[in-house]
């Protein structure tokens, strides 16, 4: 780990506990709504100091190659279901047949996959938040301070990225956040996560994503439709409970804003700093990623 404590400490877009800063310092600096992506500054990232899961030497090779293999075969196996001709006599029958079977061979892929990541240790993910470019900045710092100091710091969430802006700003365009955790397959831990993304930061979250399926390139857009998520948010609390976590946040956000504001003069007092912006020729990114949806682009996050 201290050879990739070192690695985090040389980029310039990451922050943590060692670095020579404040994450004050740090956020206030780096602001994701202002640094341009040039091809070499996709994401910002913070560190909380904590460790992810320990994957043995070898094991994230052999669970890729696994897994590949696994949805290679999956994806072969629901094709030549899904190219069965139903019989004209009983045509509504063999469709509902048909869609039976096709359920069964996804979740039997995705217990196969959840298999090979336990067995191999590689049960590492992520929550996955979109913020609008307008709000981005202010999402990211509350998150990033609460993963250090805050209420997610007492979740499994060790370490989260955001990506950064696009040359080209297209209209309605969302950033991702991807909060890190562990072991996706611990449902307890990512319960209490979503809990606490949404009482005390008022986030929707799309869902867990495993690191795996995001290296075999399980998305969305996979032919074989596997689901691309571990849990969604329906999976771990009801909506009933999701609302009255929403309505907590409310509460307390409206409190705070009804507590006098801070002027011009007090402000210049608190260590805001100007940003300054990537130059020179910049890409945009990826808006075509399995998190992209067709009336609001985002990027992906890998």
């Amino acid at each position: 780990m201290e050879a990739e404590t070192s690695a985090l400490l040389e980029y310039p877009y990451s922050w943590h506990p060692k670095s020579a800063r404040s994450l004050d310092d740090f956020l206030n600096q780096h602001k994701p709504s202002m640094v341009l992506n040039d091809g070499k500054t996709p994401w910002i990232w913070i560190h909380s100091g904590r460790e992810a899961a320990y994957v043995p030497p070898g094991k994230t090779e052999e669970a890729i190659a696994r897994a590949s293999n696994a949805l290679k075969e999956a994806t072969e196996w629901l094709e030549s279901i899904e190219n069965e001709v139903p019989t004209s006599v009983h045509a509504t029958a063999s469709v509902a047949t048909k869609n039976k079977f096709v359920k069964e061979a996804r979740d039997i892929t995705t217990e196969h996959l959840k298999r090979i990541s336990v067995e191999t240790g590689y049960v590492n993910g992520k929550w996955m938040v979109f913020p609008y470019h307008n709000e981005v900045d202010d999402v990211w710092k509350r998150l990033a301070k609460s993963i250090h100091s805050g209420p997610l710091s007492s979740t499994a969430i060790y370490c989260a990225k955001v990506s950064t802006t696009p040359a080209v700003l297209p209209r309605g365009w969302q950033h991702v956040i991807c909060l890190y955790m562990s072991d996706v397959y611990d449902m307890a831990a990512a319960r209490e996560a979503l809990t606490v993304l949404i009482r005390d930061h008022g986030q929707d979250p799309s869902g867990v994503k495993s690191d795996l399926y995001t290296l075999i390139g399980l998305d969305s857009k996979h032919p074989s439709r596997i689901p691309p998520n571990v849990w969604r948010p329906d999976d771990l609390i009801s909506r009933a409970q999701a609302k009255a976590l929403k309505a907590q946040f409310d509460n307390a956000d409206a409190d705070v804003k009804t507590q006098p504001t801070i002027s011009g003069g007090q402000r210049e007092g608190l260590g805001i700093h100007s940003v300054t912006t990537e130059g020179g020729d910049v890409e945009m990114l990826d808006a075509t990623s399995e998190e992209a949806q067709e009336f609001s682009p985002r990027v992906d996050c890998s």
